[in-house]
């Protein structure tokens, strides 16, 4: 019933995935990334309720997507990483500047 939103959500959660493989999201971003997912599923669920999703509703699905899509890509982009995917953020390593 809901073909375009199901391709879009399917498409995030690929990001999602690929994000946690690259270590450009941390653990807790993903948690967070994943609770957004929840809201979204849960606004598509009850909007099919009733065996109709209108337009509204699907305007309304939508909106929460366009939010997530937005947050996944903020999170994937900023500087926080987990390149050896201990759990841990890495930090990146200054030269030291001994001797001045």
């Amino acid at each position: 019933a809901t073909p375009k939103i199901d391709q879009r959500e399917a498409n995030m959660e690929k990001r999602v995935e690929q994000g946690v493989a690259s270590g450009q999201l941390t653990p807790n971003e993903t948690k967070r990334l994943n609770r957004e997912d929840a809201v979204v599923d849960r606004a598509q669920a009850h909007a099919a309720a009733d065996g109709v999703v209108t337009a509204k509703e699907r305007k309304r699905i939508g909106h929460l997507q366009q939010a997530q899509s937005q947050d996944i890509r903020q999170q994937k982009h900023d500087r926080q990483t987990d390149l050896n995917h201990n759990g841990k953020q890495d930090r990146k390593h200054r030269a030291s500047t001994a001797g001045s």
